[in-house]
């Protein structure tokens, strides 16, 4: 009966009956309704209710009428709040940012107890926006100062700072490689306070937007491609990782800190660039990936959840793209994120990827997809079918049996693969590959062999780039990840061929990929100051920073004979060049006649060079330990500590740590406090830790970096007897060891700065310092400046150019500084012809990024002022650069100002003063100011001898045109 009477009601009912009559479109503080009920229906009731929505519904009014105690039509009066209505002043502060009211209508039958609801409607009325409303007259009595600050208040429309509640990132791609480095962000909380209402009301919303590229599968349990942190480095709510399917896994905590988690039952394929869409709402989570690709197609899956979660991005966490300490990330690439950090919202999205204003549209395409891939299938069927020749030729000449039989009727034809002309050298290496049969071919040994015959072929001439970097690609194809590297400098300054930003950046992506540390460290440098057209990003200089910190780190330990130390090697400097030529110095010479003689002074310095690999000396641990072994045996207690850490760590002789304990306590019975850092870290290693705190404070106390650095390290890990884990102390050993200069204490310090851990506050420029600070001491950075050295001092000037163009780019000052040095002589002539950048202008420039740039650069770029070499010229731009150099004492540097003083170039007083010349009447004369500077750079002459002819020679013109002006007076 129930069920006909809702029948009958609705055929009534969509008759047109409305209930609401009146229907305004705007708001104001008293508002007339008039409403309607069904006179043929006395037992309904009428229902008003009345609400205003933001991102929220709040209910305001609920009113209920019986239709059989009230007439047909009736009206009703309603009167809204001020702050729905008026804008702020300073009497009237409060304010609602309602977008509209809404009124909601409907007929409601209680028949037998049970409530019906039929005719729903809703009607909106928009809402002005606060500073849009007119203002609500005062009723009260000013003072003088109320009145001129309500008139302040009411005539003025405030500003709000600048907030945003999205936040777009990551604009070009950024490699991640499967390990535990990733780009952190801390978003902050609004400072606007409708923003910041929002943010603290909707903590179940998130969205996050990214475009994915996977270069392989998850080969760990979980790979993240995003999570939430703590300053703890505590694992928050959400996160998204995918699985060794490469399944998507998402999971959020509750508000109780339980977790909940659900993953699709789909996968996102590699090699191929998808778009990632993840939101989070109030009781759900929807994730859809749309894989870009021709044939363009969407996967999606919505969750709800039991529970309440809560989303933890903002105020105190952090938001790591990829990995971090907890979780390693996945392999390829992520870029153009957008992050909603309080709002639940699915956007649409760019088909395309930007970079430095043009479409990277083979990003879409990428070129490991193509070329590389053919490439590898390619090689893959050319060793597949001379393995069938071989099986061929030996069925053919042995006695048939059924394997062999059976074998042939399995087999099929397989043409042989052929090789274009510009692949015949990565021909004739596959086939002194294919030479050893039952030896398996690895197609990154291809890829090294390729890369290495290439390099012979770079000191002919920088005309054959071209073939050179077609070997190249080939080589970066087969995941050489310095050939990658070499491509992306060579495209990116146009030597030998024209300047290509945007396809050198997907090499330089490749080589990062795959770890490289020259590529990590020009990556950093890039976003660190924001270099062509790069994003400055301090985050994202830091994952690149951090990462090649580390493998600094790795590599330290493995003491690889091929490494060599970063040395700083001007090569404006003639006489130290002197020093660099390696076993083939007089220098080495003379030191190893002297070692020979028995003279202990040569041995140590030998003994170092050949540790290290100094000054183009080869590395040889075992005849560096053997100098050790002697140095020791006379008693020097420094020689029987660096025997002795030798013979600990097996470098250059047997390990033997109870031999390596004897030699260390002789050193530390003679005072050595390095011995006592050295036996207070054995201790720990056989967990005796008292023996160990014993040893390493009393080396502290000398400012041993090693002794403070390990003693931090026990602090940090807990392990100090009868006391707590204090990471407050662990930090403060942390930053006295980086200042001492310890490596491990840098890497520590700059971790905790990027994020703010224990009493630290968050600086992640200064962790950027750090990170970078010791990945600049890279074995394979110092191992190019050495190749390009070499290159320099064998007159091979295109090698040269190429070597020291690969460690520029990576920002290290010496490398800039050389460059731009060789581009500035230009010793063959074929710079100028085949380097398309201004190399010259370009790396003295960038070698003033460090914190003790050379002179030398400073006066090249006031040159580059001074003349006009950029179209027009700034002679304050180039007093200004001037200065800079004369500040280092630098006397060319005063030459050039006195020149431009006596040609009427203003100096400013300030400046003056700082190069501790007093401003007096006398000097405002230009020629009494050039005479100063001449007379400074004379004084400074016995520091630089070729600044003497100049210097003297301008002082006495100067001198001789005042005498003959006096003359004529």
């Amino acid at each position: 009966m129930l069920l006909l009477f809702g029948m009958l009601l609705n055929v009534f009912l969509s008759s047109g009956f409305d209930i609401l009559q009146t229907q305004p479109n705007k708001l104001v503080k008293d508002m007339k309704l008039v409403l309607r009920c069904p006179s043929q229906k006395p037992n309904l009731y009428v229902v008003l209710e009345v609400s205003s929505q933001a991102e929220d519904t709040t209910v305001l009014l609920r009113n209920i009428w019986k239709c059989a105690n009230i007439s047909t039509k009736f009206a009703i009066n309603l009167k809204f709040s001020d702050s729905l209505i008026y804008n702020v002043d300073s009497v009237h502060k409060t304010y609602s940012s309602s977008y509209y009211v809404i009124l909601r209508t409907f007929l409601l039958d209680n028949d037998r107890g049970r409530n019906i609801s039929f005719n729903i409607n809703k009607h909106h009325i928009p809402v002005l926006p606060v500073y849009s409303r007119k203002f609500k007259k005062p009723n009260i009595c000013f003072t003088i100062f109320g009145k001129l600050k309500y008139s302040r208040s009411i005539s003025i429309i405030p500003k709000c700072k600048k907030d945003h509640d999205i936040i777009t990132w990551l604009s070009i791609p950024i490699a991640f490689s499967e390990n535990f480095y990733g780009v952190r962000k801390h978003i902050k909380l609004p400072k606007h306070k409708e923003l910041k209402r929002q943010a603290r009301e909707n903590t179940s919303k998130f969205t996050f937007n990214a475009y994915i590229y996977l270069t392989e599968n998850c080969s760990q349990h979980w790979c993240s491609i995003f999570h939430s942190i703590d300053n703890n480095i505590n694992l928050k709510s959400p996160l998204l990782f995918i699985n060794k399917k490469n399944k998507l896994f998402v999971e959020v905590q509750t508000t109780q800190g339980r977790k909940m988690a659900w993953q699709t039952d789909w996968s996102i394929p590699t090699h191929i660039w998808i778009y990632l869409q993840l939101t989070f709402d109030v009781n759900f989570s929807y994730l859809r990936v749309t894989v870009l690709d021709s044939k363009e197609y969407a996967m999606q899956t919505r969750y709800e959840y039991s529970k309440k979660f809560v989303i933890h991005t903002m105020g105190n966490y952090f938001l790591v793209i990829g990995g971090s300490y907890l979780f390693k990330s996945i392999q390829g690439y992520i870029s153009n994120v957008t992050i909603l950090p309080f709002k639940s919202v699915i956007q649409g999205f760019k088909k395309d990827l930007f970079f430095n204003g043009k479409m990277v549209s083979n990003l879409r395409s990428h070129f490991f997809d193509n070329k590389c891939i053919a490439l590898k299938e390619n090689i893959a069927n050319y060793i597949y079918y001379d393995a069938q020749q071989r099986i061929n030729y030996f069925h053919s000449h042995s006695c048939p049996n059924s394997l062999f039989e059976s074998f042939k009727l399995m087999r099929f034809c397989l043409r042989k693969p052929k090789f274009p002309h510009k692949q015949k050298l990565l021909l004739e290496i596959l086939k002194s590959l294919l030479l050893n049969p039952e030896k398996t071919i690895e197609l990154r040994t291809a890829g090294s062999l390729l890369y290495s015959k290439t390099l012979s072929s770079i000191g002919m001439g920088m005309e054959k780039i071209e073939q050179v970097t077609n070997n190249l690609v080939q080589a970066a194809c087969l995941d050489n990840s310095l050939a990658a590297y070499m491509i992306y400098v060579i495209l990116l300054n146009g030597i030998g061929t024209h300047v290509l930003e945007t396809h050198a950046l997907m090499f330089a992506l490749h080589s990062a990929l795959h770890s490289n540390q020259l590529a990590l460290l020009a990556l950093g440098h890039k976003h660190l100051y924001g270099l062509n057209n790069y994003p400055k990003d301090m985050e994202v200089s830091f994952r690149y920073y951090s990462e090649a910190a580390f493998l600094y780190r790795t590599d330290r330990e493995k003491h690889d004979t091929k490494d060599l130390m970063t040395e700083q090697v001007r090569l404006s400097e003639k006489e130290a060049l002197q020093f660099q030529k390696g076993e083939d110095s007089d220098y080495v010479d003379w030191l190893k006649f002297q070692a020979n003689q028995g003279a202990n002074d040569a041995k140590e310095i030998l003994s170092k060079m050949l540790f290290w690999g100094r000054q183009g000396v080869e590395r040889n641990l075992k005849l560096a330990v053997n100098y050790y072994k002697e140095l020791a045996e006379t008693g020097n207690k420094q020689a029987l500590y660096d025997y002795g850490v030798s013979v600990l760590r097996g470098q250059g002789t047997k390990q033997d740590k109870t031999k390596a304990s004897q030699i260390l306590k002789q050193s530390a019975d003679q005072g050595n406090p390095n011995a006592w850092a050295a036996l207070g870290w054995m201790h720990y290693e056989k967990k005796e830790y008292a023996e160990a705190k014993q040893y390493l404070e009393k080396a502290a106390r000398y400012n041993v970096p090693d002794a403070i650095h390990n003693l931090g390290h026990m602090y940090m890990s807990g392990l100090i007897p009868n006391e707590k884990r204090n990471t407050i102390k662990a930090y403060e050993l942390f930053i006295k060891g980086a200042a001492l200069g310890q490596i491990d204490s840098a890497i520590a310090l700059s971790n905790g700065l990027s994020i703010g851990e224990a009493n630290l506050i968050p600086n992640i420029k200064s962790a950027n310092i750090f990170a970078r600070w010791v990945a600049e001491m890279s074995p394979v950075l110092g191992r190019i400046m050495r190749e390009g050295l070499s290159a320099y001092l064998s007159k091979e000037y295109s090698t040269a150019v190429v070597y020291y163009a690969m460690a520029a780019e990576t920002g290290q000052e010496t490398a800039c500084y050389n460059l731009g040095y060789i581009c500035e002589e230009d010793f063959d002539q074929q710079i100028s012809s085949n380097v398309e950048s201004d190399c010259t202008r370009k790396y003295y420039n960038m070698s003033l990024f460090s914190n003790d740039p050379h002179p030398r650069a400073f006066n090249k770029l006031g040159d580059f002022h001074w003349y006009g070499c950029s179209g027009s010229r700034d002679l304050q731009m180039a007093a200004s650069y001037y200065f800079k150099a004369a500040q280092k004492k630098n006397p060319e540097a005063f030459y050039n100002l006195g020149f431009l003083a006596e040609n009427g170039v203003h100096i400013p007083e300030q400046l003056l003063r700082e190069l501790s010349i007093s401003p007096n009447k006398n000097l405002t004369v230009p020629y009494s100011l050039s005479q100063k500077m001449y007379e400074k750079c004379i004084l400074l002459q016995g520091k630089a001898e070729d600044s003497k002819l100049p210097c003297s020679l301008a002082l006495t013109i100067r001198k001789y045109i005042e005498e003959q002006r006096h003359l004529v007076i």
